[in-house]
C-alpha cells in the first residue's frame, strides 16, 4: 500500500501564468481507493488561503470555471483531474495545497511552489495628458479643502471661551486640570476636519487621487536572548488591537545571538485607506506615554541566522513609535467607475483623470475615425471608411448603364472611375487582388442606406491561433511567430506534426476546426465599440476587406 499521489500537468509549478490563466493537477489513488481530497490555494503576498475543493464541491470563487474529471494512469491507477481558475482573476501568485487520504489511512499533504503572475500589458493612451491649473489649497492634490489640526481648534477655544476660566486649566494641564478634555475635543475636531477635506477633495475629479497604502516603521523586541540568533522575516503581519487594522513588514528584522532589540523594520498596510494612517507613540503634556496603535503580532515568520525558515522564539513583541502615513482611499477610481470609465493596469492618476474628464467622443464621422485611427495605428494597419453617399459605395440599382433606353444611359464609354462590373451583385467585399478596393454592389435596406457606415477591416495575421495545416514545416518559435504592428502573435502547430507531449517551444497545438480567439475577439470588440459611438438610427457594418 502507498499514499496517494499528486501530479502536475500544465503549467508546471513556478511557471508564470496570466492573471486569468488556468492551472490543473491530478490526484491518483496509487493502489488504494481515495476517501477524500481537499485542495486550497495559498496567496502568500496577501496572507490568505482559499479552499478550492472541499471534498464535495468547488468553493464559490472557483465553481463557475472549474472542472473535475475522472482520469486513469497506468502506474498510479484511478484519480481525478482538476482544472481551475479563480473568478474573475488571480489576485496574487497562487501556491497549491492538496491533502488526500485513502481507505488504508495513508495520506499525502502536498504544497507546490507558487505560479507567478504575468503583469498585464499597460494599454496605450494616445491622447496628450493636460496639465490642470493648481488651486490655492495645500496637499498633493492642491484642492481648496483645508484640514484643520488640533492647534486650530485649541486656538478656537481660546477665542470663544472666557480667558479667566480657560487660562488656569491650560497652565495646570500637567496636574490634570481638565484641559486634557478640551485637547481631546480638539483632536476629534481635527479628525472630522480631515475627513471632510478628504471627502471634498475626493468628490472632484480634477483633485481626487487613486489608492495608496500607509507606510511606516514598527519595532520588534524580546525580553531576553535565550533563543539566540533569529530573523523575523518580511511578510510578518502586525495589527492594531483597537480596530484590527493589519500591516505587513517589508524587510527582515535581524537579531544576533545576544540582541533583544528593539529592531525597526519598514511595514505597509495590507489595504488602501486613510484609516491605516495610525498614530505612533504620544507623550501628553501631563507626562503620560500613550503607546502607538500597532501593538499586536498576528502572524510571525522566522528563520535562523542562515536564513532557513524555522520558528525559534515566541517571545517577540511589536511596538510603533512614529506615525504611519500615506494611506488613501481610491476616490478617483470610484468617480471613474461611476461613469463607466475604469483604470487600466498600471495607468497613472494623471492619465486616468484625463480620461474621466474627457467628454465622450461619439456620433460624428470624426469620432469614428479617431477611434479607428487609435486602434489601427497601434497595429500599423489601415482600414476603409465608406459612407453610403460616397462614390465608393454603389449598389446594382444606381450603376450607370451603357444600354440605350435605360434611365441611366450615358451614351458612350463609362467614365474611368466606374471600374466595377455592373452585372455583378455581391454581399462580400470584392477580392480583386488589391490591398484596398472600393466596395460596390452592396445591398442595404431602405433604412440602412440612409445612414450607414461601412468599415473595411484587414485580415489580421495570427494572434493566438489554434488552427492547423497539414505537414506544417514550422518547428521553431521564429517560424510560428507573427507580428502585427507592435503586437506579436503565434500560429498553432498541426496535431499531426508534433509528438503527443507537445514541447514548450511549439506553443499552442492546433486542430481541424481551430480558430484564432484573440483575432475574433478583436473584431467583436471593434464592432461593439463602433456601435457604442454611433448615433441612433445609424448602422455600422464591418466588412472583412478582400486581400
Amino acid at each position: 500500500m502507498a499514499a496517494p499521489v499528486v501530479l502536475y500537468l500544465a503549467p508546471a509549478a513556478a511557471t508564470p501564468i496570466e492573471v486569468d490563466g488556468f492551472v490543473q493537477w491530478d490526484v491518483y489513488e496509487n493502489g488504494t481507493a481515495l476517501v477524500r481530497t481537499i485542495a486550497a490555494f495559498d496567496f502568500s503576498g496577501m496572507a490568505l488561503t482559499e479552499v478550492v475543493w472541499d471534498g464535495a464541491a468547488f468553493s464559490q470563487k472557483y465553481a463557475r470555471l472549474a472542472t473535475r474529471t475522472a482520469v486513469v494512469d497506468g502506474t498510479y491507477g484511478n484519480g481525478h483531474r482538476y482544472r481551475v481558475r479563480r473568478d474573475p482573476l488571480w489576485p496574487d501568485a497562487p501556491a497549491l495545497r492538496v491533502w488526500a487520504v485513502n481507505t488504508a489511512g495513508l495520506e499525502v499533504n502536498h504544497t507546490s511552489a507558487p505560479w507567478p503572475l504575468i503583469a498585464p500589458a499597460v494599454p496605450a493612451y494616445p491622447d496628450a495628458v493636460p496639465v490642470f491649473p493648481a488651486a490655492s489649497g495645500p496637499g498633493p492634490t492642491e484642492s481648496d479643502a483645508v484640514a484643520h489640526d488640533e492647534t486650530y481648534f485649541l486656538t478656537l477655544f481660546e477665542r470663544i471661551m472666557a480667558p479667566g476660566w480657560l487660562a488656569p486649566l491650560k497652565e495646570n494641564e500637567a496636574q490634570g486640570s481638565g484641559y486634557e478634555l478640551l485637547r481631546a475635543f480638539a483632536r476629534v475636531g481635527a479628525r472630522m476636519s480631515t475627513a471632510f477635506a478628504n471627502l471634498e477633495t475626493g468628490a472632484q475629479e480634477i483633485f481626487a487621487a487613486g489608492p495608496s497604502k500607509a507606510l511606516g516603521v514598527v519595532e520588534f523586541s524580546r525580553p531576553d536572548a535565550t533563543a539566540g540568533a533569529v530573523r523575523v522575516l518580511a511578510g510578518t503581519l502586525v495589527a492594531t488591537s483597537k480596530g484590527g487594522r493589519t500591516y505587513r513588514t517589508l524587510t527582515d528584522a535581524v537579531f544576533g545571538g545576544s540582541d533583544v532589540g528593539p529592531v525597526g523594520v519598514a511595514a505597509e498596510a495590507i489595504d488602501y485607506g486613510w484609516q491605516y494612517n495610525v498614530k505612533g507613540r504620544v507623550i501628553t503634556p501631563s507626562a503620560i506615554t500613550l503607546p502607538g496603535e500597532i501593538d499586536t503580532i498576528v502572524s510571525m515568520r522566522q528563520a535562523d541566522a542562515a536564513g532557513v525558515a524555522d520558528f525559534i522564539d515566541a517571545t517577540f513583541t511589536v511596538a510603533q513609535i512614529l506615525d504611519f502615513a500615506g494611506g488613501a482611499a481610491p476616490m478617483l477610481d470610484g468617480l471613474g467607475e461611476d461613469r463607466g470609465v475604469y483604470r487600466g493596469p498600471g495607468e497613472s492618476d494623471e492619465t486616468y483623470r484625463h480620461r474621466i474628464l474627457s467628454l465622450p467622443d461619439t456620433v460624428s464621422p470624426g469620432a469614428f475615425r479617431r477611434f479607428l485611427d487609435g486602434v489601427f495605428d497601434y497595429y500599423e494597419l489601415t482600414y476603409d471608411f465608406v459612407e453610403t453617399w460616397q462614390r465608393d459605395y454603389q449598389t446594382c440599382f444606381d450603376y450607370p448603364s451603357d444600354q440605350v433606353g435605360t434611365p441611366t444611359y450615358l451614351a458612350g464609354p463609362l467614365p474611368a472611375n466606374l471600374v466595377a462590373d455592373k452585372d455583378l451583385f455581391v454581399y462580400d467585399w470584392p477580392l480583386l487582388g488589391a490591398l484596398s478596393v472600393p466596395i460596390s454592389n452592396r445591398w442595404l435596406d431602405s433604412v440602412e442606406m440612409r445612414g450607414a457606415v461601412i468599415i473595411g477591416v484587414p485580415n489580421l495575421p495570427a494572434l493566438s491561433d489554434v488552427g492547423m495545416a497539414y505537414d506544417d514545416t514550422a518547428v521553431t518559435v521564429a517560424d510560428r511567430t507573427t507580428q502585427v504592428g507592435q503586437v506579436l502573435g503565434s500560429r498553432g502547430t498541426g496535431a499531426f506534426d508534433v509528438p503527443y507531449q507537445l514541447p514548450e517551444y511549439l506553443g499552442l497545438q492546433g486542430g481541424y476546426d481551430g480558430f484564432d480567439l484573440q483575432k475574433q475577439g478583436f473584431y467583436l470588440s471593434l464592432l461593439a465599440n463602433l456601435n457604442a459611438i454611433k448615433a441612433a438610427g445609424v448602422a455600422v457594418l464591418l466588412e472583412l476587406r478582400g486581400e
